[in-house]
């Protein structure tokens, strides 16, 4: 689980007793959500205790307490990680899981690169070092779902082969506390990237918050949707609850690009309409 990683980072690292204690306190809330996550039922049975959980856990790191208070000396700063919202990821790789897809032991989930800008260099096919005739760069990390694939080129009627290693992304993901133009704009230029290498990938961004004033037009962009769990725009301390309904269409539009369509022929044969 990512937060309980982060916070077992902190708590080790931490030397202010105040502060150890805080995050010892903020573990215990987290380990509870993490078993109202991996409940041994059917995932989508429990989605709105998930979302319940989630609203609580989130105004938990809100408490006044755990800010820093230069009086004090105690508490932590705005951009610490424990602030950041580490607990989508963890939703996002409860999502991922559910859907079997893990069990292809070479499929990667997490913080990763991926493949980019690829060129074949076609000429070096007959040079006695044949070390780039293929050659590749890799993105920044990003929470994504990849499939490393082994990629081996050699001219037809040659015997030695030039092999590399080469991950395709599937799903790319942005999570973010209050989601900005600018994020939107630099998860763009990622989004673009991965479609360079594979068409079929898709780029979702999940957002607690949008920023006040918040545009972002889809229609010539290349992140495919964006999901806002509060259905709102940042608004001082005021936190809305988060959406069990946007919980459910996440949930929903990951399995939708995971899973085959068993039921698409049948729909077919029942309507008579292909869309």
């Amino acid at each position: 689980m990512f937060y309980e990683e982060v916070i077992q980072r902190l708590i080790k690292e931490e030397k202010n007793p105040i502060n150890k204690m805080y995050l010892n306190e903020i573990n215990i809330h987290s380990k509870k959500f993490s078993e109202i996550l991996n409940k041994k039922t059917d995932f989508n049975e429990h989605i709105k205790e998930i979302a319940n959980s989630m609203t609580e856990f989130s105004a938990t790191l809100t408490q006044p307490k755990y800010e820093y208070s230069k009086v004090n000396n105690s508490g932590f700063k705005s951009k610490s990680k424990l602030f950041n919202p580490y607990y989508i990821d963890d939703l996002l790789t409860k999502i991922i899981d559910s859907t079997g897809v893990m069990k292809n032991n070479s499929m990667k989930w997490g913080m990763k690169t991926f493949s980019t800008e690829q060129k074949f260099h076609f000429r070096k096919l007959y040079d006695k070092d044949k070390e780039n005739v293929f050659t590749f760069r890799k993105s920044e990390p990003v929470l994504a779902l990849v499939q490393p694939v082994d990629y081996q080129i050699r001219a037809l009627h040659k015997r030695t082969f030039s092999k590399y290693i080469i991950s395709v992304p599937i799903i790319i993901f942005d999570v973010k506390k209050v989601l900005t133009v600018d994020d939107a704009i630099k998860f763009n230029h990622l989004a673009n990237l991965a479609f360079d290498m594979n068409s079929a990938s898709k780029a979702i961004i999940v957002a607690e918050n949008l920023e006040r004033g918040f545009y972002y037009n889809l229609d010539n962009s290349y992140i495919d949707k964006i999901f806002v769990l509060r259905k709102s725009y940042i608004n001082g301390k005021k936190l809305r609850p988060i959406s069990d309904e946007v919980v459910r269409s996440l949930i929903e539009t990951v399995e939708d690009i995971l899973l085959p369509d068993e039921n698409e022929m049948n729909v077919v044969f029942s309507e008579g309409v292909i869309e």
